[in-house]
């Protein structure tokens, strides 16, 4: 896929920092590939072309795949595929009817990309959006997530970069928060699924760019020591599949992801198990911080960009009420 993508090349010639460096240590290079974003109705969106037709799609790093809505494939004439045998779609709040189409030309920053796959179905979006970009052209390399500057970059490291610090725009007196990438349990590696916790309780956290807040499931915000009077009453959300979920807000006392805390914050809960991880870290973490996800060192790293992690981000139409 490398050769296919507008190339903006950022030349970082990192240097390993842990340990005693050879004297003839490699460099680090980063061939980066930029994916500009806009906050449109509080998600984050980019343009692609798809055989030459200019498409908005939803920068989602939860979803597995990306995904067009049916009228964007009806729009673009798009051929109706099979989804491979046994493959069924799960959304946030139910099954997704769903099938296969392949466009023959997708096009991003003057690249082109051929014969690539989409799902389409789910419900209409609200905003613009036609559909979902996701981890199967997201994790094609190494990730960065700027949000808040308006950036997706996906870094293909090239020479040893195993040591290598990779939150390389971090000047030596910030502190860079980095943990490891979880895997287990998870058949779908290229989830980017971290290990943190709420009021002292480990979770596994599914980190969503394509969700407006963080969420925890029921289950997860009672280990949490949530009791039922401490949720409020916040309507029903819904997403791209069949039916609605329970929604409540709750208080807790800390949230911890390595050596970052929060106090004193608010969490949407919802009554659904089709999460697959005790919550899902969303868009109003992403903007807070710059995030890179190494999947070459199995890592992500992370720097705050001030101001409130957790602040409220605009709810997307049709997601919550």
């Amino acid at each position: 896929m490398k050769t296919g993508w507008g190339r903006a090349r950022i030349a970082c010639a990192l240097l390993a920092t842990a340990g005693a460096m050879p004297t003839a240590q490699a460099a680090c290079e980063l061939n980066t590939y930029e994916l500009p974003v806009t906050m449109v109705g509080g998600a984050p969106v980019a343009t692609l072309t798809l055989n030459g037709v200019p498409v908005r799609m939803l920068v989602d790093s939860g979803a597995f795949y990306s995904l067009l809505t049916p009228a964007t494939a009806e729009q673009l004439k798009l051929p109706k595929l099979n989804l491979p045998d046994g493959m069924r779609l799960i959304g946030y709040t139910g099954r997704i009817e769903a099938h296969r189409t392949r466009v023959d030309k997708v096009g991003l920053l003057g690249g082109t990309l051929s014969k690539i796959d989409f799902v389409v179905g789910g419900n209409e979006m609200g905003a613009g959006i036609q559909g979902l970009l996701g981890r199967n052209i997201l994790a094609a390399a190494d990730t960065e997530y700027d949000l808040a500057n308006g950036m997706v970059r996906l870094m293909f490291p090239k020479g040893d970069c195993s040591r290598v610090d990779m939150a390389y725009w971090a000047p030596k007196e910030m502190p860079v928060v980095v943990v490891p990438l979880e895997t287990d349990g998870h058949k779908d590696n290229h989830q980017v699924t971290v290990r943190v916790r709420i009021n002292g309780t480990s979770m596994q956290a599914l980190m969503d760019s394509g969700a407006s807040r963080t969420t925890l499931t029921l289950d997860a915000a009672k280990r949490a020591g949530v009791k039922p009077g401490g949720l409020d009453e916040a309507g029903h959300v819904s997403g791209i599949g069949e039916g609605r979920a329970k929604h409540w807000r709750a208080k807790f006392d800390s949230f911890e992801l390595g050596g970052e805390r929060v106090g004193n914050i608010t969490f949407g809960v919802a009554d659904t198990d089709a999460m697959g991880d005790d919550l899902l870290l969303g868009l109003d973490y992403f903007l807070a911080h710059r995030i890179l996800v190494s999947r070459t060192q199995g890592k992500v790293y992370l720097t705050w960009n001030g101001g409130p992690v957790f602040a409220k981000t605009i709810e997307r139409d049709g997601e919550a009420e």
